[in-house]
Order: C-alpha cells, then structure tokens, then sequence
C-alpha cells in the first residue's frame, strides 16, 4: 500500500522569541502552505537577505558589503556577490502538516519516506510522537506504527540546522550553492511494510543484473574489465531553476546524454 503525500500542506515556522521544545508540535495557527515537493524559501518563506543574513559559508568576506566595488548596490534589495543567492534564507525548524487517507485494516505497519530533505526529520500521526531520522545522503524512512483504516494527520518537522561538525563550505550543505534549503524533496509518502519489502527486492534484482567492477591496474581505470581514460565534468549541486535538487530519474538521464554527447564519460559531484 503507497499513499502518496504530494501537494498542499499547512506550515509553521520557528520563532526564536517563542521556545518550542525538542520534539513537540507548535500550538499556534499555521502561517500559511506550501506544495510539497518543493521548499519554503522558494515558495516567499523565510527571512529577507539582508548584509546582515547569517550565511552558511566560511570562504567569504563577513564584510564584503563595504568593499568599494560592491557598497553602491545595495540600497534597497541586497545583491550577493560570493554564492548562489535564494529569494529568501531560513535557518531552524519548519513544521509541515496534512492529511491522508488508510482505506482498510492491513495489520502492516507503515512508514514515512521522503526521498530528500536536509539534516533531521521527525514526525507525528494523530499528534502522537513517531520518531524521525537524520540523513544527507539517503532518504529518511520513519516507522509510524499500525495505522487503522481512516483519515489521519500527519505532522513532520523538518530541522536544517547543522548536526554534526562540518565544514560549512562543503557543498552539500552551505549556501555556496543553495543547499541550506528546509522542505521535502523527491517522493513522500506513506507506505506499508509490504511495499517497503518489494521495494528492497527490486534493488536487490537490480544489482544483480547490473553487475559492475571497477578496477585499477598498473595506474590505468579498467571498468567492467575495459580500460578507460576518465573524461568529466564538475557539478556541484547547483539548480538555480528550484533552489533544490532534482530527483526525477529522466531528468538526470538527459543530462548523462548531454554529457555523452560533448565527450564526456562521468559527472564529478564535488562535495555533494
């Protein structure tokens, strides 16, 4: 059983002035929805950039703003010159809430996987607490229980503050390009053990029908047993279109074809 989340959900911001306990649900109204997949910055969330905003970057100049070639442009609307600048910046926790649908008593339990977000998730049913994941580099799945058949509420808080020490230039997670984003990516749903079985077994099947080897003999790449001179591009993470990453499968198969197309054989995603 697969129900899937995309579409409109109700929202709620951190205020610093107001403290929310660790894994509490606001009390407050909404301030407003956002269609998921996609992120709030994008959608006019967040906090205005100003000199002042509180970059995720450790490259630039803290003062950049009064170098000469740069302070004559900045009344009004800031321009930044050193990275990939959103139409908003928002660092902290957002609440994320809707509604879905059990249509029958299965007995499975079910699980909440969002293909893509930023640092921790965590996530409630009926304002009951279900626990949440923290990834960068995988999708977070967070068992929810046995769900009877119904119409339930869903909340999942989404914290894209830092976790863990790391270098806040690295690409996968400072606003060099973009990556400090809070939302949900990619698929969300809501799915049953059931599905969460198949799903394993297909990828198990395509591994194994997929078989590669990778080799290095005597300083030469040998892949598959072929040897191969390695000619590639840079990509960093960068996708000014959405302010985050892309997920769908076609759209990153038109790129591995523009690649070929120019000569290229592999794509280097640089600390992303």
């Amino acid at each position: 059983m697969l129900m899937d989340l995309a579409g409109k959900w109700k929202l709620w911001l951190e205020n610093p002035e107001e403290e929310i306990p660790e894994m509490e649900r606001p009390e407050k109204k909404p301030v407003g929805s956002v269609i998921l997949p996609g992120i709030l910055q994008a959608q006019g969330y967040g906090d205005l950039v100003t000199v002042d905003t509180p970059w995720i970057s450790g490259l630039h100049d803290p003062f950049w703003y009064e170098r000469e070639e740069y302070s004559y442009g900045q009344d009004g609307e800031v321009s930044i010159p050193f990275l990939s600048q959103p139409p908003r910046h928002y660092i902290g926790r957002a609440w994320y809430e809707r509604e879905f649908t059990v249509t029958e008593d299965t007995g499975d339990e079910f699980y909440l996987v969002i293909e893509l977000t930023r640092w921790r998730s965590f996530a409630w049913v009926d304002e009951t607490p279900r626990g949440g994941d923290c990834s960068l580099c995988t999708a977070h799945q967070i068992s929810l229980g046995k769900l009877s058949a119904g119409t339930h509420t869903l909340t999942v808080c989404i914290d894209n503050r830092f976790q863990y020490p790391y270098r806040p230039d690295g690409h996968g997670v400072s606003d060099a390009l973009g990556a400090t984003w809070n939302g949900m990516a990619g698929e969300i749903a809501v799915i049953s053990s059931g599905e969460v079985k198949r799903r394993l077994k297909e990828k198990k099947r395509y591994a194994k029908e997929q078989p590669r080897v990778l080799e290095v003999r005597e300083g030469v790449f040998h892949v598959d047993g072929r040897p191969e001179y390695f000619r590639g591009t840079h990509f960093g993470g960068d996708y000014p279109l959405t302010g985050y990453p892309e997920t769908d499968p076609d759209w990153w198969e038109r790129r591995m074809e523009t690649l070929k197309e120019w000569g290229f054989n592999f794509l280097r995603c640089h600390s992303y």
